[in-house]
């Protein structure tokens, strides 16, 4: 697909699938798409906002980076790319500077293919697989599928239909970082249906660290007394004991290690079940 000028010069562009064009050139448009006020206008012709569900642009992923490689930094560095898609702008600029939401059905932010199966151990694969789930990117694979030996480590994470739910489900929200913490966590949350959350925790250090989060800092809904909050480890399918409503959700990661959970709170007297949203790709 070949970037090509029309009007003025990048003033707008087109794709096109014949007449190679300088690479300068095409990096160059690229660039002015996603700083023009309106980043995912394709041509003077066809504009669009990238804001109403599905999205009106014409395509269903945009990339938000540069080129991934197999490595623990460059997976964090690209991942932290999506931030002004995600509705948190200021950062990275020439990209959005606002807080409008910008990944959504019709238009995903995409910070390029999974490297899992590519990093140096299953632990960075499951994080990566996480935090890409979490943001709702398109989950591509590019590890070789006839290495059994890198097929049998990632089988488990890339086979785990609760974490592939989340990253499916759409209720107006794609994800969005919540917290950086100065030991190297990130905490990250996705709104599954009205009352319940995927939240993920990530250790980035080179050292464990025990993570503590006020459930709170997700929603307002875990700061009401309502009895109990819920908690459903998505790596493990098992049940974690009910947390009081103000108690924070603890984990112990190891390095460049994860958790992803669904919570969700009730009132006294009710089961912990677990919302369809939070279990499999049939919800």
């Amino acid at each position: 697909m070949n970037c090509t000028q029309s009007g003025e010069e990048c003033g707008g562009f087109t794709f096109e699938s014949i007449q190679a064009k300088p690479r300068t050139l095409i990096s160059k448009c690229y660039l002015q798409k996603r700083a023009s006020q309106n980043h995912m206008d394709m041509s003077n012709v066809n504009r669009c906002s990238g804001e109403s569900s599905p999205s009106d642009c014409p395509f269903n992923l945009y990339r938000v980076s540069g080129d991934i490689s197999s490595s623990w930094g460059a997976m964090l560095a690209n991942l932290e790319y999506t931030l002004p898609f995600l509705g948190q702008g200021g950062v990275h600029p020439p990209f959005p500077q606002d807080h409008t939401v910008r990944s959504r059905p019709g238009g995903w932010a995409y910070p390029d293919m999974l490297e899992v199966g590519n990093l140096a151990n299953a632990t960075e694969d499951r994080s990566h697989f996480g935090a890409w789930a979490i943001i709702s990117s398109p989950l591509i694979l590019s590890f070789n599928m006839n290495d059994t030996a890198r097929l049998d480590r990632v089988w488990p994470i890339i086979t785990n239909k609760a974490v592939i739910a989340v990253n499916q489900r759409w209720v107006g929200d794609p994800g969005r970082r919540i917290a950086v913490s100065v030991d190297g966590l990130q905490v990250w949350a996705k709104a599954i249906d009205t009352q319940s959350y995927a939240v993920f925790l990530m250790n980035t250090a080179d050292e464990p660290l025990q993570s503590s989060l006020p459930l709170q800092n997700i929603s307002s809904i875990f700061s009401i007394d309502r009895g109990v909050v819920c908690v459903l480890d998505l790596y493990t399918g098992k049940a974690l004991p009910p947390l009081a409503v103000g108690v924070h959700l603890v984990a112990s990661l190891t390095v460049h290690d994860s958790g992803m959970y669904c919570v969700w709170p009730l009132s006294d007297g009710q089961l912990c079940r677990a919302p369809s949203a939070c279990l499999s790709l049939s919800s």
